[in-house]
């Protein structure tokens, strides 16, 4: 492959290409592949804690269904936690 030959050299440094671009023919694939795992993760993670939750991801993109007497920050605050 030619992932390699993506970046660029800028004042004696190189910068290589770090991302999945869409060009690529098995980006989205592997792409979703992580994010399944992150879904995974989070999802257990939430049961694991006691957070009732619906988590549901296309992509980069989740959604995440909270009960109407949930705390918002706390699900914010695991979601943040588990992405560092």
């Amino acid at each position: 492959m030619d992932t390699r030959l993506l970046g660029f050299e800028w004042q004696g440094k190189y910068f290589p290409e770090r991302y999945l671009p869409f060009g690529f023919r098995t980006a989205p694939y592997l792409f979703n592949l992580f994010a399944a795992v992150y879904h995974w993760i989070l999802a257990n993670n939430l049961k694991s804690q006691g957070m009732q939750s619906e988590v549901i991801h296309y992509l980069d993109d989740f959604l995440i269904v909270l009960p109407a007497h949930g705390n918002p920050n706390q699900y914010s605050r695991l979601f943040t936690e588990i992405c560092e």
